[in-house]
């Protein structure tokens, strides 16, 4: 099935779709949380046969070793892409430019211990 990546026409942000057409791939971006105020703008629909390959959109990790895409630090917000050698990753879609960056997300995410 054809993808498509579809960028965001204010902030330049983009995500991989794969639909059978541009405007589906338009339509199922929309609904993601990058593209919120996309319903009063025009997001960018671009063909992108590099994709082809995957039967679903590929993960972030996919897309910063494979593909040369970069990220924001889920903790920092520093740029993260695939020569940032330190990073750091938490499953296939959270990724860290480091590991203290990593151990401050986790530290910050997990669920408060209740003593009885």
């Amino acid at each position: 099935m054809p993808a498509f990546t579809v960028e965001h026409p204010r902030n330049r942000q983009a995500v991989v779709v794969i639909e059978k057409t541009a405007g589906k791939a338009r339509a199922a971006a929309i609904g993601d949380d990058l593209f919120c105020d996309c319903e009063f703008l025009d997001p960018i629909v671009k063909r992108a046969k590099e994709f082809d390959k995957y039967k679903k959109a590929p993960t972030v990790k996919q897309l910063v070793d494979r593909h040369g895409w970069w990220f924001e630090c889920n903790h920092c917000g520093d740029s993260v892409a695939d020569h940032t050698e330190d990073r750091k990753w938490i499953g296939n879609y959270q990724v860290f430019c480091n590991y203290w960056c990593r151990a401050a997300y986790r530290k910050k995410s997990a669920k408060p211990k209740w003593r009885e």
